[in-house]
């Protein structure tokens, strides 16, 4: 893939980080090295602050004023494989890399829901190998704890790109600031997509008591599943 001009496209590199200290982990940082090595030079930024939403917001500002063809925002608690770069060839609007998430009640998921599916509350796209290394896949929501956006996207909306929803008592989150921009970019005609050959690991805590019980649920489901076929 060429940028309009005929050379090869760039790509600004932005990590947002949750507090002032700019903080991220060592496999992280190994990674970030290893991308700015590439001959296409990568722009690579470091952004620290809170909430998460503006400082997505300043990022995307950021990218605007550079000469960059796409923006990747990296979360600092995720590691993309080294090949996440290979997402600009797919010459998508928004791409974002596989990344699952977990909570009690849901169990282990992908950070993704099926296109003409925005039901946030019943994940279906399956983890590990039932979904990973399908290629490429249009979604209705993805989660940006890497996600691949074109520069014509953000020229196209107006700001803030990314928003998050609180409650009244703003306690509770309505809708968090992916997934509002992914429902903008979508009514404004551009499309979300999935790179399932880009799994990434993403760090959290969890409750391991629950996560096994899960896991235990999670397998006997599937056991019923297959006698039912």
């Amino acid at each position: 893939m060429t940028a309009p001009d005929g050379r090869t496209p760039r790509v600004f590199i932005a990590i947002p980080t949750r507090d002032m200290t700019a903080a991220i982990s060592a496999r992280l940082a190994l990674l970030l090295v290893e991308l700015a090595r590439r001959p296409d030079e990568p722009i690579i930024e470091i952004v620290p602050g809170y909430p998460v939403d503006r400082v997505r917001n300043q990022i995307c500002k950021r990218f605007l004023e550079s000469d960059a063809d796409f923006l990747l925002m990296i979360d600092d608690d995720a590691v993309p494989p080294a090949t996440v770069l290979e997402m600009v060839k797919h010459d998508k609007d928004v791409v974002a890399g596989l990344c699952y998430a977990y909570l009690p009640r849901l169990g282990y998921y992908s950070v993704a829901y099926p296109s003409g599916n925005s039901d946030v509350k019943v994940p279906r796209l399956g983890i590990g190998a039932q979904i990973e290394h399908q290629g490429l896949m249009e979604v209705e929501l993805a989660g940006s704890a890497c996600l691949l956006i074109q520069r014509r996207v953000l020229e196209a909306l107006e700001p803030p790109h990314f928003t998050m929803l609180l409650d009244d008592d703003r306690l509770l989150i309505k809708d968090s600031e992916d997934f509002t921009f992914c429902r903008k970019a979508r009514k404004a005609g551009f499309s979300i997509w999935l790179d399932t050959d880009q799994p990434c690991s993403h760090y959290r805590a969890l409750d391991m008591h629950a996560s096994v019980h899960w896991a235990q649920e999670y397998a006997a489901r599937q056991r019923l599943a297959e006698l039912d076929l």
